[in-house]
């Protein structure tokens, strides 16, 4: 499977939005920084608050209602593989 194979099967799996979110996770869990630079400074605000102690990323998270989630990949949104002609029955 070539890039602009894979690229196409895996937008329509997970819609463009999405599939374009992961691969920026995916680039910042590498060390690359593809947020605007007003996210950028948001996020060395949060830090400079976590450098004084006075907030912890769980209680913040809390007020954003966001909560960690486990997943696992459905059948149906695992990487392509072509499908095989089936055999005619005689």
């Amino acid at each position: 499977m070539n890039l602009e194979e894979f690229v196409h099967d895996f937008s329509k799996k997970f819609s463009k939005g999405v599939a374009k979110k992961a691969v920026e996770l995916k680039l910042r869990q590498r060390g690359y920084y593809t947020q605007t630079q007003r996210v950028m400074q948001a996020e060395r605000y949060i830090d400079l608050f976590f450098d004084e102690k006075q907030i912890n990323l769980e209680e913040l998270a809390t007020v954003y209602g966001l909560e960690e989630r486990r997943v696992k990949l459905n059948a149906s949104k695992r990487p392509y593989a072509p499908y095989k002609k089936r055999e005619e029955k005689k």
